[in-house]
């Protein structure tokens, strides 16, 4: 995505998002260059502050996107030329391109957006803060109160005991299948992904330095004989372990560069990974969440509210092919139609009777720009209602239910926008511990969890009393950048589809690359009741629930050994792994484990 500086860029910046110009007197002028004179007089406007040449900015891209918005691409692609951007991994052409399916443009988004924001209200400063470097101060997080979307909390709502039988569920993240991934491709290159046949080294152009062997590269993303090779292993290193099914919690498209990507690319790599589980995972059925990188363009999704989802729609009827259709995966009808109608998200009960419950994260992503428009609304894309309402009516049935979804809505990242993050926590923390089983997410590429605390996120609300909920990160199989690639499986509980354990395997890949002509070693990395439990402590029937992750989280805070663990842990022992010692590194880190959403990190990490 492109980041614009503030200055004559100001409006670039305002018109990044905003594009635009009230029409100019001269009727010899074409739009576009009434357009782009408007912005610039935005843009030289001393007697205006930052924020108000940026809401400005907008105001005035929303009048030229309603009445002309062919013309948006072309003068946002102006200015940022003017701004001298020219960056690594696109250029002003690329991002700021109309319609096309050639390359990952967004210019027609932008236009969209501008279409629907309030410039001068919270759309206006959000967009100013996020898309043009602060321009304005990020607002309050509005009050998104959800409660009367369900009834009172029982009074008897606690987590079931445990049945002491357990069946197998494995879960996979991240692929990230490199279609371009080329043996003998340059390693240390100068793009954002490398062994790409596009891949080359600045200093080196003509001349490869480090070619990469048959299993990539710790720069590059997954060649798809990798992506083979890991699938392939669970059943190999476990030992003839039966599983259930199987959980992919999303991101299926390279790291590429957005000129390097187009909507047939998308559909390739797409059906590449889904092709990849049917063939080797002995047939289980595999529950998916979309990712960011798995849209075209990179991360935009439109709600159906916006009036633009039709832009969108032929992913999830891609989705409903081939996870129902095609690989039998999916065989609730309702599901099917919840896939086509809701953005590919579906709920549906296994046969051992777990309420599984897939959403889309687009709509809570940072760089979806679909999600900067009526942001005082709690819900635009209505997949909140849905879950909510889903995990009412588990509630009225007594039944348990996993969310499988891919960007993390707290510590863990910084993608995930304020707003949906907090309407996020209120639905889990109404419908925890009874009803909430497990939460699973991808996007980070580490080894990782994330607790859900009751409270404004100060150190000192984070008892053992307010923990109400933990969120398991899968680890990704690209090793995509300087990880070890990984997956694991999960003990659950029979009865109340509590986690009871996670096994956990990686591939040393700097192993697999000294010797390339030998098939790569998974090796166990680590049981989470083995590596964070070592005493047995925690009762053996007792499930690995939001309290026994809450005494982890501290363990890593305050004891040295157990940091070193848990990063190498996230790390998959990648030769990559730095220490983390400093006061400034392990707050830092307790920040992120115990932030459910982003004003409980932002209020943590000041407490430093």
């Amino acid at each position: 995505m492109v980041t614009f500086t503030f200055t004559a860029m100001g409006i670039l910046m305002a018109l990044l998002m905003a594009l635009g110009a009230i029409a100019g007197d001269n009727s010899s002028k074409s739009k576009e260059d009434q357009a782009y004179d408007e912005v610039q007089d935005i843009v030289k406007n001393s007697s205006l502050s930052k924020c108000d040449k940026c809401t400005n900015g907008l105001a005035v891209g929303k009048k030229w996107a309603r009445s002309d918005p062919d013309i948006v691409p072309n003068v946002l692609m102006r200015l940022c030329k003017d701004d001298g951007y020219s960056g690594a991994f696109s250029s002003c052409n690329v991002t700021f391109a109309g319609n096309t399916t050639e390359y990952s443009a967004m210019g027609v988004d932008v236009a969209n957006v501008l279409t629907l924001i309030d410039p001068h209200g919270v759309d206006g400063k959000y967009i100013c803060n996020y898309k043009f470097n602060g321009a304005c101060s990020k607002p309050d997080t509005p009050d998104l109160d959800v409660s009367s979307w369900w009834s009172d909390k029982p009074s008897d709502a606690v987590e079931p005991k445990t049945s002491g039988e357990t069946f197998n569920v494995i879960h996979v993240s991240d692929v990230h299948v490199e279609l371009t991934f080329k043996e003998g491709a340059e390693v240390n290159c100068s793009q954002s992904m490398c062994c790409s046949s596009l891949s080359y080294n600045s200093h080196s152009p003509n001349q490869v330095l480090d070619p990469a062997t048959r299993w990539g590269g710790y720069s590059c993303d997954s060649p798809e004989l990798l992506i083979e090779n890991a699938l392939q292993s669970i059943g190999k290193v476990t030992d003839g372990t039966e599983f259930d099914f199987a959980l992919f919690t999303g991101d299926m498209i390279d790291h590429g560069n957005d000129k390097d990507r187009s909507l047939n690319d998308t559909i390739d790599a797409e059906e590449t990974a889904y092709r990849q589980f049917k063939d080797n995972l002995n047939g289980i059925p595999v529950y998916i969440t979309l990712g960011n990188h798995d849209t075209f363009p990179y991360g935009q999704n439109a709600q159906q509210s916006s009036g633009f989802y039709d832009r969108y729609k032929w992913n999830y009827d891609l989705a409903a092919d081939l996870w129902a259709d095609k690989y039998h995966w999916i065989d609730d009808p309702e599901a099917v139609k919840e896939i086509k109608s809701s953005y590919a998200s579906f709920s549906l009960t296994t046969k051992r009777g777990l309420r599984i419950i897939s959403l889309d994260s687009n709509f809570w992503y940072k760089d979806n720009y679909y999600n900067f428009w009526n942001m005082s609304s709690p819900d635009t894309s209505g997949l909140f209602k849905f879950l909510a309402d889903e995990l009412s009516e588990c509630e009225k049935n007594n039944q348990r239910a996993w969310i499988i979804t891919h960007v993390p809505t707290g510590g863990a990242t910084s993608d995930v926008l304020p707003g949906p993050s907090k309407v996020f926590n209120q639905i889990v923390e109404r419908f925890s511990p009874h009803v909430i089983a497990a939460i699973f997410f991808g996007h980070t590429h580490e080894d990782q969890f994330q607790l859900f605390y009751a409270g404004d996120g100060k150190n000192s609300s984070k008892t053992a009393e307010n923990v109400f909920q933990v969120a398991y990160l899968g680890q990704s199989i690209t090793p995509f950048k300087q990880l070890n690639p990984g997956w694991r499986y999960y003990k659950v509980d029979s009865k109340t589809f509590s986690i009871m354990d996670s096994v956990n395997y990686y591939m040393p890949l700097d192993d697999a690359i000294n010797h390339a002509d030998q098939d790569p070693q998974w090796k166990l990395g680590y049981t989470a009741r083995d590596q964070y439990d070592p005493d047995s402590k925690w009762p053996s029937d007792a499930p690995l629930n939001a309290t026994f992750w809450h005494n982890v989280a501290h363990s890593i805070y305050s004891d040295q050994d157990t940091r070193d663990a848990y990063v190498k842990n996230e790390m998959r022992n990648s030769p990559y792994v730095k220490k983390c010692t400093d006061d400034s590194c392990r707050h830092d880190l307790f920040c992120k484990l115990t932030s459910g959403t982003i004003d409980q990190l932002n209020t943590c990490k000041s407490e430093k």
